[in-house]
């Protein structure tokens, strides 16, 4: 049996390119602005833009609603915002305090007695939520209980929490990060000049923040790891899920990527400022979008994949955990296929949560102590902290290029 030369060289070219190469165009775009983030499967789309929006991977509107963009940083107008890895419940920062909505806009829970965010993080284990306000810190149950709030530092504005709340970091135009334990207490603290944006690796809690020009890495305890250099003002960074990677992206138009160790593992020069990052699970894609307009897609090794032009400057943008997704917020929402094949448009009804739905909204706001420890969702296993992660067998460009030759040999010889 033999095959036109035309269907040879899309069987390779699906070995090869598995989906990259057919994602040049955005599969579709919508209303909303930054920042925009996406769910784990790239099922679900949450940006800003003014008012919250939330869509499908088929484009579809989900649900409209709640006023965003009152904070301020570095000239940005912005809400934080967080999605569960299923897209099935939204954390909004709004104007009117934080809100814990479902696919269908049904509020779990909110809490309007703190506006407006200023910043929120949700852990890695989705239970818990921790926000900032009027220089207050608190962390909530994914249930809306307040387990703890902090308010001896009014000059904090970032936050981030690991996984089980075990650890909470805040951070502020004190130049000083602050670390919590699970009750409230301040375990210790760092000082360091130009703080504007704070996390935690879920994979070891390792604390990354961005200071002046500089990446921090702290372990748990308070003890510097890494500080890297990038030689311009940060203008966003990215941590990936296993831990492996750091994206930041610069005021100079500069992308770097470095390992779990602050070691590069590539640089590139853009267009101009890089003014979002993000990055798959394993690092293995990096995401930036530029004051030029352009949105890139990088492969780990520093290669640009694909780059495209939106309609104004590229203020957010964000891959989903497995790379079958990207979204970038320029003068609307744009959302790319990394499949290479056209998202499924739902016309069924809104799916039924697949976890279980988070327990009444708590009427009282007094500190709550855990008693216990809370369900976690299972998640893939992670990388070894402080070991590089290895490709796996049969994984990676050179594996990739053996299956498509092999697939045109078989073809040929048929």
């Amino acid at each position: 049996m033999r095959f036109p030369e035309s269907s040879i060289t899309l069987v390779l070219a699906a070995f090869i390119l598995p989906g990259i190469a057919l994602a040049v165009d955005p599969a579709w775009t919508a209303p909303g602005g930054s920042p925009v983030v996406i769910s784990a499967d790239g099922g679900t789309v949450l940006s800003d833009g003014d008012i919250f929006s939330l869509y499908d991977a088929g484009g579809t509107q989900l649900w409209r609603g709640y006023g965003g963009s009152y904070a301020q940083s570095r000239g940005d107008i912005y809400s934080p915002l967080a999605i569960t890895a299923d897209g099935m419940y939204s954390v909004l920062g709004s104007n009117q305090g934080l809100l814990y909505v479902d696919r269908t806009q049904r509020v779990f829970w909110q809490d309007s007695e703190l506006h407006p965010i200023d910043d929120l993080s949700l852990s890695p284990d989705e239970n818990y939520v921790a926000s900032v306000a009027q220089g207050l810190v608190s962390v909530y149950t994914r249930g809306g209980d307040v387990v703890w709030r902090n308010d001896t530092y009014q000059d904090v504005k970032y936050v981030g929490i690991s996984l089980n709340g075990l650890l909470t970091v805040a951070a502020g135009t004190d130049n000083i990060i602050h670390a919590y334990n699970q009750t409230g207490f301040e375990l210790w603290n760092y000082t360091t000049p130009g703080i504007h944006g704070i996390g935690l690796s879920p994979a070891d809690s390792n604390i990354i923040a961005s200071s002046d020009y500089t990446l921090v890495c702290l372990h748990p305890s308070g003890k510097l790891l890494w500080k890297f250099y990038t030689g311009d003002q940060i203008r966003d960074y990215a941590i990936s899920r296993d831990g492996s990677s750091v994206a930041a992206g610069t005021q100079g138009g500069r992308l770097v990527l470095v390992d779990r160790n602050g070691k590069e593992v590539f640089s590139s020069q853009l267009g101009n400022w890089v003014n979002a990052v993000s990055l798959s699970r394993d690092g293995s894609l990096v995401a930036a979008g530029s004051t030029d307009r352009s949105v890139y897609l990088f492969d780990r090794k520093g290669q640009l994949l694909f780059s495209d032009l939106t309609g104004s400057i590229v203020r957010g943008v964000a891959l989903s955990s497995d790379g079958s997704a990207m979204a970038a917020a320029s003068d609307m929402v744009y959302y790319y296929d990394l499949k290479g094949s056209p998202p499924t448009v739902s016309t069924a009804a809104t799916p039924t949560p697949v976890v279980a739905m988070p327990p009444p909204a708590a009427m009282t706001t007094r500190p709550v102590v855990p008693t216990g420890t809370p369900p976690v969702t299972p998640t893939p296993t992670e990388a070894v902290p402080g070991e590089t992660p290895t490709p796996e067998s049969g994984s990676g460009p050179l594996a990739v290029l053996a299956l498509g030759l092999g697939a045109v040999w078989i073809l040929k010889k048929n």
